[in-house]
Parts: structure tokens; C-alpha cells; sequence
């Protein structure tokens, strides 16, 4: 009698993995049928009334932000980047800060930064191509030297020989992949839960990543991942910036370049010295960095998704 029930324990334990491997490759299936289905080279909002939606929460999630000098869509060989500016008569001098966000944020993610940013210095804050916000991409991004390229561009339109860089999640992505081709244009590099940089994802990301990537899958599911990778025990679905990004997640279809993972000796180049020719990065989790700069401090409380980056910074002066 107890070989019987142990014998129908094992198989319906067994059952219940085949059911749950099943799900999850039905979901992803469904998710690269999805995705072959939309042939666009571009991003781009799925409807109409998606978009109306999207620019509601948007409009919304910026006027959380300070005020701001002025707004620009600068032109790129791979469409029109939206670049906001935050500067004063005092930070105009200053070596920028150019704020790069994580996928589906858009500049107001940094609502919690900002303000603290532009008392000392000119902050640049845009929306990526190929993701959910005010830029429009017009042409494919096909790999890391594209991505790189299309940010070349709109630095160089911003006047400055140098800016400090600071990139979040797949933004710090970006922001690292632009420096180790430029080197020579980042003042200093600082990366928050940046993707494919010092380590891949693992495949659980992968997973969890499906009910925020298809539309057609219930609102419970996505709100739930992103209160998961927003590193929050709970999300306030009013938050502007919350909205905003769940619209994103739901209404725009993105066309971003995979990331490629740095290898081991592109990573140990960022660690020289702030006197080599090469900008010293600052990588923040949510642990305590196991180095710093002497001129740069900073500290995160998680994930763009949901609780936005605070992050404390310090520059030895308002010129460097």
C-alpha cells in the first residue's frame, strides 16, 4: 500500500512538471510566433489607441520631472532621438551628465534623480530608439556598433567634448558598449543593474520576462513581473512612472539590438585608473560595490520598473 502511494506520488509529480514545461513552452511558442508575426524593422506603437494611451501616462510621468530648459529631437541616421535638457547659468560650463534609461522607462524614469543632478550640473535625459517613448526610430538598429553609432550621433549635437554617462539596466548596456568605442568622449561612466556588462541573465529572467513582452496576456501577469523585477514587495499602479512603463510593455513593440555580453577584458578595462585614457565606471546593484571613485558616490534602491534608482553623486568639481 505505501509502494502504491509513493508510485502515484512520483507520478504525479512527474505530471505536474510535464503540465508546467508544457505552459512554458506553449508561452514561448507563442511568444516567437508573436514576434515573426510583427515584421517591422522599427519599433513602433501596436494601435492607435495604444499610443493615445501610452502619451497620456507619459505626459503624466513628466510632470513629476523639474523644470526643464528646453526639448529637442535630434536627428540621427536611425531616426529622431527626444533629448531634454535640465541647465542653468551655473551647470552651463559643467562637463554634461547624459542619463541613459532602462527598456520601456523613457527619460522620466529619473524623476528621483534629477532634481539633485542639475544643482551641479547640465543633465541631458533621453529617450532610447527603439523603445517606447518620444524618439522615432526610422531605420533598423542591426547590432552593438549601431547602437553605439546613433548615441555618437546625438552627443556629438550636444556641444560637449566629454559627458559623464550613466545608463540603468539595458541603458547601462548602452552606455558601456558607447565607451568601450569612444572612450575618448565619457568624462565617467557609471552603470546601475546594467544587462550583459560583468554577467548574462539567467534563464528564470527569460521566463519571468514572457507576460510582460505579450500584449494579449492578462494586466494580473504583467503588473506581477514587473513588481518582481522592480525589486518592490508591492507597486503602486497610480505611480506615473508605473503607468507609464506598464502602457510601454503593453502597447509598443520594440526593435533593440541584442545585447552582446562584454568579454572578461573589456570588463577589466573599465577598472583602470581615473589617470588612464580610459573613464572608470562605478557598477551599483542593490549591494554595497566592492570599489568606488574618489570622485563619484552613489547607491541604488532597485530596479527602473518599479522603484526608480536614488542615487547620491559627488564631483570633485563642477568642471570635471
Amino acid at each position: 500500500m505505501h509502494k502504491d502511494k509513493t508510485r502515484r506520488g512520483r507520478r504525479g509529480l512527474a505530471l505536474r512538471i510535464r503540465l508546467g514545461l508544457g505552459v512554458v513552452l506553449g508561452l514561448g511558442v507563442g511568444v516567437l510566433v508573436y514576434k515573426t508575426y510583427d515584421p517591422s524593422p522599427v519599433g513602433h506603437f501596436r494601435t492607435e489607441k495604444g499610443h493615445r494611451a501610452y502619451a497620456a501616462s507619459y505626459a503624466a510621468a513628466m510632470e513629476q520631472l523639474p523644470t526643464l530648459t528646453r526639448s529637442m529631437d535630434l536627428e540621427t541616421d536611425f531616426g529622431t532621438v527626444r533629448v531634454y535638457e535640465f541647465a542653468s547659468a551655473r551647470t552651463r560650463r559643467s562637463v554634461p551628465v547624459v542619463l541613459l534609461p532602462g527598456r520601456t522607462s523613457g527619460a522620466p524614469m529619473w524623476e528621483a534623480n534629477l532634481s539633485g543632478l542639475a544643482e551641479e550640473r547640465t543633465v541631458y535625459a533621453l529617450d532610447a530608439l527603439g523603445d517606447a517613448g518620444m524618439s522615432v526610430q526610422t531605420r533598423k538598429i542591426e547590432d552593438s556598433d549601431d547602437q553605439a553609432a546613433w548615441l555618437d550621433q546625438v552627443l556629438a549635437q550636444l556641444g560637449s567634448p566629454k559627458v559623464h554617462l550613466v545608463g540603468h539596466s539595458f541603458g547601462g548596456w548602452t552606455a558601456a558598449n558607447y565607451a568601450l568605442r569612444h572612450p575618448e568622449r565619457v568624462a565617467s561612466l557609471m552603470l546601475l543593474e546594467p544587462v550583459f556588462v560583468f554577467g548574462g541573465l539567467r534563464w528564470q529572467v527569460y521566463v519571468k520576462s514572457i507576460p510582460a513582452s505579450v500584449p494579449f496576456l492578462p494586466q494580473s501577469w504583467r503588473a506581477a513581473t514587473l513588481t518582481d523585477f522592480g525589486g518592490a514587495g508591492e507597486i503602486d499602479p497610480n505611480d506615473p512612472v508605473t503607468r507609464m512603463i506598464s502602457d510601454a510593455t503593453e502597447h509598443y513593440a520594440a526593435k533593440l539590438p541584442l545585447p552582446q555580453r562584454l568579454s572578461k577584458s573589456n570588463s577589466e578595462i573599465y577598472l583602470c585608473p581615473s589617470t588612464s585614457r580610459w573613464p572608470q565606471i562605478v557598477p551599483c546593484t542593490t549591494r554595497p560595490p566592492p570599489y568606488g571613485s574618489p570622485t563619484t558616490t552613489s547607491e541604488t534602491s532597485g530596479s527602473g520598473t518599479g522603484r526608480r534608482p536614488r542615487t547620491r553623486y559627488r564631483w570633485s568639481s563642477p568642471t570635471n
